[in-house]
């Protein structure tokens, strides 16, 4: 899909790409790579994605963090955290 986006930005007019778990089956030296790739692709609109690997998250201008927790009741709440850039470092780790 990565490969297709990236081959149609200059006629795909769809001004946001939504990537979940995009490094599913992929390591280090691939993660690098598709990293870069997603940094070209997002020069030319926003990029929104879901990783785990390092190698990718490093590209990214804006780190959010994620927290899910169960309530007694059942529930479940959800909240973000955008990682300050003195942080980044730590969070990648």
């Amino acid at each position: 899909m990565l490969a297709l986006k990236k081959a149609l930005t200059k006629v795909d007019p769809i001004p946001v790409l939504i990537f979940d778990e995009i490094d599913a089956q992929i390591g280090g030296r691939l993660g690098t790579i598709t990293g870069l790739k997603l940094r070209e692709l997002s020069k030319d609109r926003q990029v929104i994605l879901i990783t785990h690997l390092p190698q990718i998250a490093s590209f990214a201008d804006s780190h959010l963090r994620f927290r899910k927790k169960w309530r007694i009741t059942g529930r479940s709440m959800c909240w973000n955290v955008l990682i300050p850039r003195t942080e980044l470092k730590k969070s990648l780790k």
